[in-house]
């Protein structure tokens, strides 16, 4: 993904159980890789070993499955690895919070000896 790496280093990334060449999305090159490994042991995440168990099996096959055709959204991934929350979601929960802050009000009483 374009970071330079010196010496031992651990990178993290998010992604989806199932997707074994780390590019975001679970598809058809995540199930070759884990049908081309399937059944062989001493695994990692990159062969279909989607649990850590170094055994590529049904439990691998059935986290892909579960996430077959998900992405997480390229633009909101942050510098720091942060979800960032699309405008939208963001104005709703303004609106929501706003409303429950405000409460309700009591109607007024009206004086009717006037």
């Amino acid at each position: 993904m374009g970071q330079t790496v010196v010496g031992p280093a651990v990178l993290v990334r998010f992604t989806w159980f199932g997707d074994a060449n780390l590019d975001t999305t679970v598809d058809s090159i995540d199930f070759n890789l884990l049908a081309s490994n399937f059944g062989a042991i001493n695994k990692h995440w990159s062969d279909g070993d989607f649990n850590y168990d170094h055994t590529v099996n049904t439990t691998d096959f059935n986290l892909l499955a579960s996430n077959f055709g998900k992405a997480l959204p390229g633009d909101s991934i942050g510098a720091t690895g942060t979800l960032v929350p699309e405008p939208a979601s963001a104005m709703l929960a303004i609106a929501l919070t706003s409303c429950l802050a405000a409460g309700r009000r009591r109607p007024r009483a009206i004086d009717r000896h006037r």
